[in-house]
């Protein structure tokens, strides 16, 4: 079983030990101080003799590290990142607050589950609906329990002893770790934690939402809520200097409407340009006997809004976009089944059609075969209408 330093000694940054097992790039050591992926904390990261290590997780009873290289020594010194390891202890210390911070508030209905402490951001489910009163209250409640500098004690005791005072009672453990937040709570936990309540600095809800029965908070605590802060403050002063205003809302709003009405606008030149391409396009229609064939290739363009401009009983349409490599067709003549000759016109670009008897399309992953599609309908307009 691997001895694990950092229950003992959180705030231990470096350790050394034996290697007890071996193999390729993966090494289990007698003894560690790197905290393996668990109870929805990340794992440490670091060095094993200079060696970056990629992951750490569990294995039964032991501990392994997954490094980039494979190592030959049996005696190795462990570096672990002290940025990451402080950082995961302030969000899951925090994390702490906040749950029970839920349950001072609502009571023991409102408990949580799910923790996931990510890179950045985290999140937790709490039992209940709540609003945005609520939630600030128990925010604020959480930072005066940080502010208040709180001590926060680890230890071992047996499940019969103290089952009746936890929070959370996990299933199957005898000997239970216990997490103590100095008159405030008390819970099982095999996580790394603040000595001092006053080290998580700061305790942010960033987002809630519903998730069925439970309530999905996005937290953010101590250094990773500043450098959110930092982010935001970066971007909010852009915005005001873009903006040329302290009003970002209002300045938003004003342009949404602006971005409405140019929509509007620009859908209203584009139905005036559609109904004078369909003009010019009759206009310049080719003459087989008795019936107009209009036949046009576009680069890109909305075919398929622009072939429902035609209603004419003696026209036949195909209208092709390029870039999308698809074909439409129309006809009201009642020799002509559309959807039928759609289906025949897939092959051509490598794709499939189909349709009504009055309106087809056709799509293929090759829009170069979009012009001998286009000379076989030709021909074989003329045959069925002559």
């Amino acid at each position: 079983m691997t001895k694990k330093l950092y229950l003992d000694d959180p705030y231990r940054k470096e350790f050394e030990a034996n290697v007890i097992d071996s193999k390729e790039n993966k090494v289990i050591l007698d003894q560690t101080c790197f905290y393996p992926t668990s109870g929805g904390q990340p794992c440490d990261l670091g060095y094993l003799n200079g060696v970056k290590v990629l992951n750490v997780y569990k294995d039964g009873d032991e501990i392994v590290h997954l490094l980039e290289n494979q190592i030959e020594e049996k005696y190795v010194k462990g570096i672990i990142d002290w940025g990451r390891r402080f950082e995961n202890m302030q969000q899951h210390t925090g994390q702490h607050i906040l749950s029970q911070s839920f349950v001072i508030s609502f009571g023991k209905k409102a408990y949580s589950t799910s923790l996931h402490i990510g890179e950045s951001h985290n999140k937790i489910d709490i039992f209940g609906k709540y609003t945005k009163k609520d939630i600030e209250m128990v925010e604020n409640l959480a930072n005066d329990i940080v502010f208040e500098n709180r001590k926060v004690k680890c230890y071992f005791a047996e499940r019969e002893e103290i089952k009746d005072r936890l929070r959370k009672i996990p299933e199957g453990i005898k000997k239970l770790r216990i997490v103590e937040i100095e008159g405030f709570d008390l819970t099982a936990c095999g996580g790394t934690h603040v000595r001092n309540t006053g080290e998580i600095g700061l305790i942010k809800i960033t987002d809630f939402i519903r998730k069925g029965e439970f309530t999905r908070l996005e937290f953010l605590c101590g250094l990773k809520a500043l450098k959110d802060y930092r982010y935001k403050n970066y971007e909010f002063k852009n915005a005001v200097n873009l903006l040329n205003s302290q009003n970002i809302s209002e300045e938003i709003e004003k342009i949404q409407n602006e971005r409405k009405d140019l929509i509007k606008k620009i859908r209203r030149l584009e139905e005036d340009l559609s109904d004078y391409e369909v003009s010019e396009m009759l206009k310049n229609s080719e003459k087989i006997g008795k019936y107009k064939l209009i036949m046009k290739v576009y680069k890109d363009r909305d075919i398929e809004s622009l072939i429902k401009k035609f209603d004419q009983e003696d026209i036949i349409v195909f209208l092709a976009n390029k870039k999308n490599g698809y074909i439409m067709g129309f006809s009201r003549i009642k020799e002509i089944n559309m959807g039928k000759i759609m289906r025949e016109i897939g092959k051509f670009i490598d794709g499939s059609g189909g349709g009504s008897e009055n309106l087809g399309k056709a799509g293929g992953k090759n829009s170069e075969g979009i012009e001998r599609a286009f000379n076989f309908l030709r021909k074989e307009v003329k045959k069925i209408i002559s």
